[in-house]
């Protein structure tokens, strides 16, 4: 399980991530979260998340660009990841909707791979800088092209993604 998370106070998500992860476990799933994050949260996950891992490779700071110094930072834990996964060999990767990133298309395209799809990104985009929605149209199309299946957590989100001729499920986020 593959997920990208900056926001130490979004304790919904972490719940679902863990809601998740004990679901699979109880069906005798070996499951291991890894998680991609700007800042080392170690001291806050272990409680909510078993088995999972921080990949955050070094600290840079480059006044005046926050944006870009996430970017960089999470493009070469992307790295990182990518040559990990190749020595562990899952069966597959379960990979929360993200900003596309290098080597992450390396990661995706040597296992079967299911994206989450927790938002219209279309919409979502609208909030974000000119250099983010670039990247993230940029390479959209890459991630998804890759996936072998999603799954969206709305019907309205699971039909603007139907486009893309990949299996979708709707699996939402309440009980």
């Amino acid at each position: 399980y593959i997920i990208s998370w900056n926001d130490k106070n979004d304790i919904g998500v972490l719940n679902k991530i863990r809601d998740q992860v004990r679901c699979w476990m109880e069906q005798e799933h070996e499951v291991q979260v890894w998680v991609l994050t700007r800042d080392n949260f170690k001291a806050e996950l272990p409680a909510e998340l078993p088995g999972y891992r921080i990949f955050n490779c070094f600290r840079i700071v480059l006044p005046g660009m926050r944006q870009a110094e996430r970017f960089i930072r999470q493009s070469f834990s992307m790295r990182q990841i990518a040559r990990e996964l190749q020595a562990v060999q899952p069966d597959m990767i379960y990979y929360r909707q993200h900003i596309w990133l290098p080597w992450l298309n390396g990661v995706l395209q040597h296992f079967p791979v299911v994206m989450e799809i927790n938002g219209l990104d279309t919409e979502e985009l609208k909030f974000s800088n000119r250099v983010r929605r670039m990247v993230y149209l940029a390479g959209k199309s890459s991630i998804l092209r890759r996936a072998n299946g999603l799954v969206a957590v709305t019907n309205e989100i699971a039909d603007a993604y139907r486009a893309y001729h990949k299996p979708v499920r709707v699996i939402s986020n309440g009980i």
